[in-house]
């Protein structure tokens, strides 16, 4: 009977040994992030045509006491021949907006234009629940930056 016990208490301290491992989530060392995608369209605040020659330049926005505050040393910068531009990555410690400056940069070339900032706020998308330290997926679609034309002198 004594070697019964012995055994079934080994047994019962293995299989302890095993589950106490395997039921701990794992140990996490990283910064929450998350996965971001923004689509816009540049177009003339008049006609509603696209802007072609154009730099738009996105850095991360993020709510701070009350206001929202644009981290101008982290930028994303793209250059658009038709109007359109799509920013996607994945960001860490991700704040939920992103500031977008757009630019003429082609002169006279397709019109001169006033150069425009937003803050746009992304919306969490539909997809699996995020888990450990993944927040999610964030996107913003159908951004439209409208820019003035310059007043000829």
């Amino acid at each position: 009977m004594r070697s019964f016990i012995i055994k079934v208490s080994r047994a019962i301290l293995a299989l302890f040994g095993v589950t106490i491992f395997t039921a701990c989530p794992a140990v996490m060392y990283a910064t929450p992030y998350a996965d971001y995608e923004i689509k816009g369209k540049v177009v003339d605040e008049i006609t509603k045509e696209p802007v072609k020659g154009v730099r738009v330049i996105r850095s991360k926005a993020y709510p701070s006491e009350g206001q929202i505050m644009v981290d101008e040393n982290d930028k994303d910068i793209l250059y658009t021949s038709d109007g359109t531009f799509i920013f996607s990555g994945r960001e860490y410690t991700f704040g939920g907006y992103s500031h977008i400056k757009v630019e003429d940069i082609d002169s006279l070339e397709n019109g001169l234009y006033e150069s425009k900032e937003v803050l746009v706020e992304h919306t969490q998308a539909k997809r699996p629940k995020p888990d450990g330290w993944f927040q999610g997926f964030y996107q913003a679609d159908n951004v439209m930056v409208e820019l003035t034309p310059k007043k000829s002198e």
